[in-house]
């Protein structure tokens, strides 16, 4: 059964590669860069930053941002209205554009069926994989989604054209697990930029002096920092 889906999902991905490349050769785009979001909104800000300075840095390529969620959509909107940029902001509406939840493969779906021989796509997650079964063949750029992320995403860290860490510790530390690396640039994290955009003095997070209860998300030690720091974080 897994190969005969296997096998259709190529039929159905060489057919598709054929009526896009019809469709493309009466209308025509330039060179284009994609990132692609959906509904895990918190993705955004570890890449959108990227899009925004290459599209003002640069002419050579068109920068694309693609968007099948309505709230990652508004994130995004907000973030270009206010920044300076050259980003070609494209909303992809379906049925499940207002929902939380959403299939990751007719997420990619709906991209691919917007790009044509693209010259890279930008992702902070892994569902290239996905892509790559649709035959898009493209320069794949990762960028990270957190300290050396976990380890489920170790094997497929060579699989990528360019990896940008966000630090020379990071990189030692994927290096101490998978071998030597060269696909690569350390960058920084992107998220960060967002101070470099907007106003650096913080907001008054807790204006009205109540107790304030600190969440820990992880229960597992080595994924949390909540051990180390939690206790002085609640005295301070």
């Amino acid at each position: 059964m897994f190969h005969l889906k296997k096998g259709l999902i190529r039929i159905g991905a060489v057919i598709l590669v054929f009526f896009i490349g019809v469709y493309r050769k009466f209308k025509p785009e330039p060179k284009r860069i994609y990132f692609c979001y959906n509904q895990s909104i918190h993705q955004i800000y570890h890449s959108i930053f990227i899009a925004i300075e290459l599209s003002n840095i640069q002419k050579d390529y068109q920068v694309v941002v693609l968007s099948t969620s309505k709230e990652a959509s508004q994130i995004i909107e907000e973030e270009l209205n206010f920044i300076p940029n050259n980003v070609k902001f494209i909303k992809i509406k379906h049925p499940g554009y207002n929902r939380i939840n959403f299939s990751i493969n007719w997420f990619v779906f709906l991209c691919r069926l917007r790009m044509h021989k693209p010259c890279a796509v930008v992702v902070t997650d892994y569902y290239d994989n996905v892509f790559r079964q649709l035959l898009l063949d493209t320069i794949w750029i990762y960028t990270f989604h957190g300290p050396e992320n976990r380890g489920y995403s170790h094997p497929h860290i060579r699989d990528y054209e360019l990896v940008i860490f966000p630090s020379e510790d990071e990189l030692r530390k994927i290096e101490n697990i998978i071998g030597p690396l060269k696909n690569y640039k350390i960058l920084g994290y992107s998220k960060f930029d967002y101070f470099h955009y907007h106003s650096p003095n913080p907001p008054q997070l807790f204006p009205e002096k109540r107790p304030v209860i600190l969440y820990n998300p992880h229960s597992e030690e080595q994924e949390s920092s909540f051990f180390d720091k939690g206790l002085d974080l609640l005295k301070a």
